[in-house]
């Protein structure tokens, strides 16, 4: 089964990640004209997991809490604090202007980028040890699509030159 997520069919086995969930590794079959819906369930099935596993029984410090959220909401998000508020950037601005700890930066985008590339190993690797589904194929040639672009790069990696290797 598959997930359509942002135009992407992705893949991969929730169960051998102990609970922790990825929104590109969730296995379940949604049609394309559901994609909002899914993206919403999914956030929420994702804060409720932190809630009942992470928080209720106190795995962390209640102060730590905050902290946790950056990586686990809007994680796709580039962000640094600037002043005292944690702002929206982009991957090229983090290694340019706020690449020292006092930012703090999180680069959502080569988080995605790199989530992409696991789901599209999963994949790719699924479909090479003999599991060809069209699911499968059709993720691979998404990712591929998505990367195509050589000018772009995301924290100076072009990642281009990784796809076109498979």
């Amino acid at each position: 089964m598959v997930i359509v997520y942002k135009g992407a069919h992705v893949t991969g086995n929730w169960g051998k990640r102990d609970g922790v969930l990825s929104r590109e590794h969730l296995v379940i079959l949604v049609g394309n004209g559901q994609r909002g819906d899914i993206e919403d369930i999914v956030k929420k099935y994702e804060k409720d997991e932190m809630k009942r596993r992470i928080y209720q029984p106190g795995l962390i410090p209640r102060s730590w809490r905050g902290e946790m959220n950056k990586f686990t909401e809007n994680e796709f998000e580039s962000k640094a604090k600037i002043g005292d508020k944690l702002e929206s950037t982009t991957s090229d601005e983090i290694n340019e202007k706020y690449h020292e700890d006092k930012f703090d930066p999180i680069d959502g985008e080569i988080i995605e980028a790199a989530d992409n590339l696991a789901a599209f190993l999963e994949a790719y690797l699924a479909i090479q040890n003999g599991i060809v589904t069209s699911e499968f194929e059709r993720a691979i040639c998404i990712f591929k699509e998505k990367y195509k672009d050589e000018e772009k790069t995301i924290a100076g990696l072009n990642f281009k030159e990784i796809y076109i290797d498979f």
